[in-house]
């Protein structure tokens, strides 16, 4: 009885060890009308509401990009307090739309500066 036992437990192991795969990309795609944004102000949008993934991710973005030549800021330090899952209004959006303006302005202008 206790063979039957080694014999099935090691067989269900073995089962389940061979039914796992690895991950592996099996396409992509581009859309190749996108266009060009370079030389455009960018804000690095994370719609979690994680704020630790929110900002690693946002935070490693901006930098990757700002190394390849784009002008990029994180959506955390524009508005630190948003919730980027929350729906807004017309109103709101707008709203965000011109403190937004505004707060580009003075960071690029400090990073000016800083140069």
């Amino acid at each position: 009885m206790k063979t039957i036992n080694k014999i099935t437990g090691t067989l269900i192991v073995l089962i389940l060890l061979s039914s796992c795969s690895s991950v592996r990309i099996t396409d992509s795609w581009r859309n190749l009308e996108v266009p060009e944004i370079k030389g455009k102000k960018v804000m690095v949008v994370s719609k979690t509401d994680d704020q630790t993934a929110r900002v690693r991710f946002e935070k490693d973005l901006v930098e990757n990009l700002n190394k390849k030549g784009y002008q990029s800021i994180e959506s955390y330090i524009v508005f630190p307090n948003s919730s980027p899952t929350k729906e807004l209004s017309k109103s709101e959006t707008m709203e965000i739309k011109d403190k937004l303006k505004k707060k580009w302005d003075r960071h690029s202008n400090s990073n000016h500066t800083k140069t």
